[in-house]
């Protein structure tokens, strides 16, 4: 399929609403994938990078949170939560704020 036809067989597609439609379309290039992905052009279809799916690599696929996810403090407040990482090991600074604010 020539990319302008696909190009307008997607627009058409939006513009009716019919975003299933849309998505099956086939690839015609990277930013087709949302720039999550490479479109392979031997089947036209997306190859996502790991955490994005759907047939445009436009959708972020987050699991569930841990129940402990790590920094946690009973009763004070903090800011900050900047990430670091050095050596393959994150390390995150923070403020505890006193008396609870």
């Amino acid at each position: 399929m020539a990319v302008g036809v696909a190009a307008t067989a997607v627009a058409l597609a939006l513009l009716r609403g019919d975003v299933a439609a849309a998505s099956a379309a086939a690839c015609t290039d990277d930013i087709s994938c949302s720039l999550n992905g490479v479109c392979v052009g031997a089947t036209g279809q997306c190859r996502c990078d790991p955490g994005w799916g759907d047939a445009r690599c436009s959708t972020l696929q987050l699991g569930p949170a841990a129940a402990d996810n790590g920094y946690r403090q009973p009763a004070r407040s903090s800011w900050g939560g900047s990430v670091i990482q050095r050596g393959g090991v994150f390390h995150m600074f923070v403020e505890e704020l006193v008396n609870e604010w």
